[in-house]
């Protein structure tokens, strides 16, 4: 089973407006009243049909309501160059910023259901941090560059030839590059970052 992460831009001032009548509801009715479009009409007859729990229909709602805007699917491949910029003098603040966040937890409270989708969303503040750090460490020269293996010839070619064939994995800079791009659009409109897992 292949891991991904979704980043998405989040409206934390509509997540604000939501959290005390979204941590409190428990039925169907409760949700109901909170329901604004199709998807979270869809929720609310999930719990309905007995096949949600509320924890998880609360987890759902943050989704639907508060993560906006085209998201932005990453690989497992983020975490490699994440990890290696941990451990990349010069970078590791960031790095250790970044696996925090793709660790999941970070910001959800305990009326969360954990694990379920949502793995943790940063604050405007936070994403307007990240961001200004994320741009110095890029302007930088990006995850520091060590010795790089050739892969000149054709088994190299070959290589990006089937990796682009199948996009199984988006090249580091590229990853990266959309990564910063998705936090600059956030913290440029005064929104937070979302993370989901699947």
């Amino acid at each position: 089973m292949s891991v991904f992460w979704q980043f998405t831009c989040f409206d934390y001032d509509n997540f604000l407006s939501l959290r005390k009548d979204l941590r409190a509801a428990e039925s169907p009715e409760d949700f109901a009243a909170l329901s604004a479009n199709s998807m979270t009409d869809a929720i609310v007859a999930s719990l309905a049909a007995g096949e949600m729990k509320a924890a998880v229909a609360r987890n759902a709602f943050v989704q639907a309501l508060c993560c906006t805007g085209e998201p932005l699917l990453l690989d497992a491949g983020l975490l490699r160059i994440v990890a290696k910029m941990a451990h990349t003098r010069g970078v590791e603040d960031l790095g250790e910023q970044l696996e925090a966040f793709l660790g999941g937890g970070m910001n959800l409270e305990t009326w969360f259901q954990p694990g379920e989708a949502l793995a943790g969303f940063l604050t405007p503040e936070q994403t307007r941090e990240l961001g200004m750090r994320y741009g110095d460490t890029m302007r930088r020269g990006g995850t520091g560059r060590g010795r790089r293996r050739r892969q000149g010839g054709l088994v190299g070619k070959t290589g990006a030839f089937v990796r682009q064939l199948f996009a199984m994995e988006a090249r580091p800079e590229e990853s990266l590059r959309l990564l910063g791009e998705l936090i600059s659009e956030a913290a440029g409109a005064g929104q937070g970052i979302a993370v989901t897992t699947g």
